[in-house]
């Protein structure tokens, strides 16, 4: 897992120009040949798909930590600080 914060994209689809730019995906639905587990595995950043409603639960801006590893995404404290 990687420890650098960045800005996380969750969807219930993934496309190449959105997950290009995020630190992590987390999607509502997909398994392991999903197009945002291969773009994530493309671009090396850490993924988890098939969460049911990731989309509902996490809002914008809600600071999140996504072990693509063991595909677990824990909600942090509050929503990031906007610079």
């Amino acid at each position: 897992m990687d420890d650098e914060p960045g800005p996380a994209f969750g969807a219930t689809r993934a496309t190449r120009g959105t997950a290009v730019t995020a630190a992590a995906v987390v999607m509502d639905q997909g398994g392991q040949l999903s197009h945002g587990s291969i773009l994530a595995r493309e671009y090396g950043i850490p993924c988890v798909v098939n969460v049911g409603p990731a989309t509902k639960v996490i809002k914008t801006g809600r600071r999140i930590e996504v072990d693509g590893n063991r595909g677990i995404v824990r909600l942090l404290g509050g929503p990031s600080e906007k610079e």
